[in-house]
């Protein structure tokens, strides 16, 4: 009997264990942080249209006429070129910046370089020039986030910038953005840097520690197995004891 009552609790947990496997999740969660760029004299590189790092890729939509689509990535507080003084946001890092032609919306979009699904989690907006540069005048006053889930859904979020830059003076340039559980199983994320000044000079905005995670469930096929396997193993025990 004594045997019996062990063997129950082992099929028990086998069975358990299991029905556990479906449910734990897999979280490789990564930070875009533009540090993996290639520095240059003047701090200024990556013009490509797409910039790629830890398995995901930003890509521009928008860029300056002359230029076309194209992720400016920049050292912190980028030199002016005249001056060597800083004119652009800074937060200590290196930051990335999407712009437009006159009268137009900056963009770009993140996705999972593999197009898998992912989940976004946080990132941080600035307004690219400091305040007291004749360049502010294109920074973006909004950036509308529009999410696309795996089922063809969108989830949307209109951010405000507070319009507060003064580069490496001390201002905290940069704010940060979270997301709750509604951006998971994303396919794309698109985001429209918006001024409603609506300058000659376009528009631009900077972004920087994007925070993702493509987390994901275990195999269905091997959790299937383990749940069949304990189930299977449960149900033989509870007919021998029947049987005694």
């Amino acid at each position: 009997m004594d045997f019996i009552m062990k063997k129950t609790r082992i099929t028990n947990s086998l069975a358990g264990f299991a029905l556990l496997s479906l449910a734990i999740p897999v979280s490789q969660a990564a930070v875009i942080d533009f540090e993996a760029a290639i520095t240059s004299e003047w701090g200024a590189w990556e013009n490509g249209e797409t910039f790629t790092e830890d398995g995901f890729s930003v890509t521009a939509l928008t860029g300056l006429n002359s230029s076309g689509p194209q992720v400016l990535v920049s050292e912190d507080g980028t030199i002016d070129w005249f001056t060597e003084e800083p004119r652009g946001v800074s937060n200590g890092t290196n930051t990335a910046s999407v712009s437009s032609g006159p009268s137009d919306e900056a963009v770009f979009k993140l996705t999972k370089s593999n197009n898998d699904f992912f989940s976004l989690l946080s990132i941080d907006f600035s307004e690219s020039f400091t305040e007291d540069d004749w360049a502010f005048a294109s920074a973006a006053t909004s950036i509308d986030i529009t999410g696309t889930t795996s089922t063809g859904n969108t989830v949307n979020f209109l951010f405000h910038l507070d319009m507060k830059a003064d580069g490496w003076r001390g201002i905290d340039d940069f704010e940060t953005v979270t997301f709750n559980s509604e951006w998971g199983s994303l396919s794309e994320v698109t985001f429209t840097g918006r001024n409603i000044q609506q300058q000659p000079f376009g528009t631009r905005f900077s972004f920087d520690n994007i925070t993702v995670d493509d987390a994901v469930n275990v195999s269905e096929p091997g959790s299937l197995a383990l749940l069949g396997l304990g189930l299977a193993a449960l149900g033989a025990t509870r007919r021998r004891l029947i049987a005694k």
